[in-house]
C-alpha cells in the first residue's frame, strides 16, 4: 500500500505550475538545474523502492518527485522503441561458419525482434512466398500487417527466449516424428532448409529458415 501510495506520489506532479521568470545567473555561478531524470531512471529508482522500508519509501518517494517535477503519467507509457533492445553483436567469418550456426544465429536475431515487437525488421528477414501458421503471404506489406496484428494479439513482450534448437529437416521428423496437421502447411522441407525451435518461455516456437544467396531467410513460423 505505502509503496503503491509513492509511485502515485511520483505520478501526480502533472504539468507544472506556471511559475515567474527565474532571475538570471551570473555566468560561471553555481545554480545551474540539475538535469531531469530519464524515465529509465526513474523506473529503476522505482524498483529499488520496493526494497526499502515503509519510512524510507516516503523519505525516497518525495525525493523522486522532486526530481520528477513536470513529468506526466503519458511519459511513463511510452514504448521502447525497438532499438532499444538488445542488439546481437556482430559475427566475424559469419560464412565460414557451419551452416547450423549460422541459422542459430539468424534465428536468434529473429526471435529477439519479435519479442520487440519489431514488425518492419522481421518483414526484413523473410522472403515471399511466406507461410505464417495457415496463412500464406504473397507481399512484403500483406507481410508487414499480418505480422503488427499477430504481435499486438499475442503480447510477445512479456515473453523470454530461454534457447534455440536447430534441425535438419530429416533430424527434425527422426526427432519429433512427422509435424500434426496444422504445421503441415510450414514449408519445413527441402534443400539448404532448417527448422528452429526456439523456447519462449516455456512455449514452442517454430521458425523455418531457407538459404537466399549469402543469408537465411525465414520461410514460415508457427507458435
Amino acid at each position: 500500500m505505502i509503496f503503491a501510495l509513492a509511485i502515485g506520489l511520483v505520478l501526480s506532479q502533472g504539468e507544472p505550475a506556471a511559475e515567474p521568470a527565474p532571475t538570471p545567473v551570473p555566468a560561471g555561478g553555481a545554480d545551474i538545474a540539475a538535469p531531469k531524470p530519464s524515465v529509465e531512471q526513474i523506473q529503476k529508482q522505482l524498483d529499488r523502492m520496493k526494497k526499502m522500508s515503509p519510512d524510507e519509501i516516503v523519505n525516497a518517494a518525495s525525493d523522486l518527485s522532486k526530481k520528477a517535477s513536470g513529468m506526466t503519467q503519458a511519459d511513463f507509457m511510452k514504448p521502447t522503441p525497438a532499438a532499444a533492445h538488445p542488439v546481437l553483436p556482430e559475427v566475424k567469418d559469419f560464412a565460414q561458419l557451419p551452416e547450423p550456426e549460422q541459422v542459430k544465429y539468424s534465428a536468434r536475431e529473429f526471435f529477439t525482434q519479435l519479442i520487440a515487437g519489431d514488425a518492419r525488421n522481421i518483414t526484413n528477414t523473410c522472403a515471399l512466398p511466406f507461410q505464417l501458421e495457415e496463412r500464406r503471404l504473397q507481399t512484403p506489406e500483406e507481410l508487414f500487417q499480418e505480422w503488427l496484428r499477430n504481435l499486438r494479439a499475442k503480447r510477445t513482450d512479456l515473453l523470454t527466449l530461454y534457447d534455440i534448437e536447430v534441425l535438419t529437416p530429416a533430424e527434425m521428423e527422426k526427432k519429433y516424428g512427422a509435424p500434426p496437421k496444422r504445421l503441415q502447411a510450414l514449408p519445413w522441407r527441402g534443400q539448404k532448409t532448417y527448422v528452429a525451435i526456439a523456447n519462449l518461455s516455456g512455449h514452442a516456437a517454430i521458425a523455418v529458415f531457407r538459404q537466399t544467396g549469402l543469408m537465411w531467410a525465414v520461410v514460415g513460423y508457427a507458435d
